[in-house]
């Protein structure tokens, strides 16, 4: 594992000497990618690992295993956590939920620490959840080593990895889970009866449609940033690996929001019962069939693309047909990616033709 590591940063290396960024993603919340690059590679995640944390602590919540009114003890072991953290006494209790907001808003590592012994009974079962939540979810390029994503220096274990990819399928989930995404929605919020005030480590909260979900950064990982968007009827995820600083990524994020605003609309590729093709027909009363899209299909797409619209028929179409009978298919892409599948259906009955309507359609030709 640590001739992996050291593999993966020094491609890390390589490729920000490159660019701003070591990796970044775009996807929708129907699971369509609008941008990315390197979404393979395997990068220290640093605190991004918190939003795993998280919902563990909802999924063990939703079984009743736990609850967010908990009253949790802390041990000098959370409170040995380095890192950013909030204020916490030896044996001062405090409960469940406020150590989730701690550890989602203002990314407090020994809040984190003490979720993870609380939930998982110890550090080490909680991992597991966290790596089985993660096979779960088909993050197969992930691995857990830590509930908050602490570097190697200060865990003497390895880092918490994972890929573009596989955080978009985490975020995804997350978009659907109320606990979380009130969390992360907050600029600042007060925990421990309002006599601490945290203050969000997600600085892109400020840009307008931004409504989470987490950043996160150290030495080796560099600035790393999942951000939820809801903006003009668009729901998507922007994820960001390997920037190269805090105010880098800030603007990385911001500029792709306003990209997305003003290069992309929904717009109807195609409308229902729309023509799309007349063709003829083998043995039938009638010698020609028009045929109709079954569906509509309503995606958002760059203004500026160049559809291509391809049409898939069967040598011979022979009679009889019945109505709204599938005789076909209409494919429209862009640049070879297939971005809608139709089928071609009739609209009306056609029988097969009797000897006299054969005779009557040579004699037309």
């Amino acid at each position: 594992m640590k001739k992996i590591l050291i593999a993966i940063f020094i491609l890390t290396t390589i490729l920000l000497r490159a660019s701003d960024y070591l990796a970044k993603g775009v996807i929708l919340d129907d699971g369509r990618w609008l941008e990315s690059k390197n979404i393979h590679i395997q990068h220290p995640i640093a605190s991004l690992t918190k939003l795993m944390t998280a919902l563990i602590v909802s999924d063990e919540v939703e079984k009743g295993n736990v609850n967010l009114e908990d009253i949790v003890t802390i041990d000098r072991y959370s409170l040995g956590i380095a890192g950013d953290s909030i204020k916490l006494a030896n044996r001062e209790k405090i409960s469940l939920g406020d150590l989730l907001y701690a550890s989602l808003i203002q990314s407090a590592n020994n809040a984190t620490y003490a979720i993870a012994k609380y939930v998982g009974k110890n550090e080490e079962n909680f991992i597991e959840l966290m790596n089985k939540k993660a096979k779960e979810l088909e993050m197969n390029s992930t691995i857990f080593y830590t509930p908050a994503g602490l570097p190697s220096i200060m865990t003497k274990k390895n880092m918490d990895i994972s890929t573009v990819e596989d955080l978009a399928k985490l975020c995804l989930h997350v978009l659907n889970n109320e606990i979380i995404m009130k969390i992360v929605s907050l600029e600042e919020y007060s925990i421990k009866r309002n006599s601490l005030k945290l203050s969000n480590k997600n600085k892109s909260l400020k840009i307008e449609g931004i409504d989470g979900l987490k950043t996160g950064s150290h030495e080796s990982s560099a600035y790393n940033f999942a951000i939820s968007v809801d903006k003009n009827d668009l729901r998507y995820i922007v994820i960001l690996l390997g920037s190269k600083s805090e105010e880098e990524g800030e603007i990385e994020i911001e500029k792709t929001v306003q990209n997305i605003l003003d290069n992309y609309s929904e717009t109807y590729l195609v409308h229902e019962g729309e023509f799309l093709i007349e063709v003829p027909i083998m043995n039938g009363k009638q010698k020609t069939i028009e045929l109709y899209a079954n569906k509509s299909v309503y995606q958002l797409v760059r203004r500026d693309i160049q559809l291509t619209k391809s049409v898939y028929l069967p040598k011979e179409i022979q009679a009889p047909i019945e109505k709204n009978q599938v005789l076909g298919t209409y494919i429209i892409s862009n640049e070879n990616e297939e971005l809608a599948r139709i089928d071609l259906i009739s609209k009306e009955k056609v029988e097969k033709a009797k000897w006299i309507h054969k005779l009557i359609n040579k004699l037309k030709k």
